[in-house]
């Protein structure tokens, strides 16, 4: 999400007049984020089918096809003149049913996913932050770097430290994940936060599902750790955190 978001916040600021729609999947945490930058959103049934078990599979293959009837719709309301793809299941209904129009896709890590893979016949242009990720591809793939959000820079470390509310005496260690990445992470900091409390504090990022019980965890603390210990589900103002770090670096 945040590289497709860093790509647009470029373009619009070059480019006043650009008209965007974001499809995402039915319930998934993207409309949250997109609507808070200003950004129209629409939601698609969507579902993965590769790795899904045989029980799973007849019901992800019917909402894939829906995904693509609800994309055409949507397709022909919007009429874009430009997709743009950073990967995700909900990519392909939308891919499928946007096949005539130009496409572009962001690879954002080093070994594109499985659904930038089977994107990649649809593509009029392939993208990546290195050059390493050709190996991959059979048409040309450009090396740009990696977009970063312009709102990464614009906190100070004072005012970061206010809004954690941490007193910046001790190293400061940020924790998150990304996806199903976030569990096994949380467990190393839960199994480890005693020590690491007493070197760090520690800001947490702990995604939905584990947030009541680190939350119940960092109640049982001391308050003396409990407050080197900030812990949140997600955090909007990701330049907090690490310009908190940037010191430390």
């Amino acid at each position: 999400m945040y590289p497709a978001l860093a790509v647009h916040s470029a373009l619009t600021a070059k480019i006043a007049d650009v008209n965007t729609l974001w499809v995402g999947s039915d319930g998934g945490i993207e409309a949250s984020l997109v609507e808070r930058q200003g950004i129209a959103f629409r939601s698609i049934p969507a579902a993965g089918v590769h790795g899904v078990g045989i029980a799973r599979l007849p019901r992800n293959l019917w909402r894939l096809a829906q995904g693509v009837i609800a994309a055409r719709r949507i397709i022909h309301e919007f009429k874009p003149d430009v997709l743009f793809f950073t990967g995700g299941y909900v990519a392909a209904p939308v891919a499928l049913a946007g096949h005539s129009v130009p496409t572009a896709l962001f690879v954002p890590d080093i070994e594109p996913g499985l659904a930038l893979r089977s994107l990649a016949r649809f593509a009029d242009k392939i993208m990546a932050t290195t050059g390493q990720t050709q190996r991959r591809f059979t048409k040309e793939v450009i090396e740009t770097g990696y977009p970063l959000r312009s709102d990464l820079t614009l906190w100070e470390r004072e005012t970061a430290l206010r809004r954690f509310k941490l007193a910046g005496r001790l190293p400061i260690l940020l924790a998150f994940g990304g996806s199903q990445g976030a569990h096994s992470i949380n467990i190393a900091v839960a199994n480890n936060l005693r020590d690491l409390l007493t070197a760090f504090e520690v800001i947490h990022l702990t995604g939905d599902a584990d947030w009541n019980d680190i939350r119940q965890q960092r109640s049982q603390l001391p308050e003396e750790l409990a407050a080197r210990y900030p812990i949140l589900p997600y955090l909007h103002e990701m330049g907090a955190a690490l310009e908190i770090g940037r010191a430390h670096v």
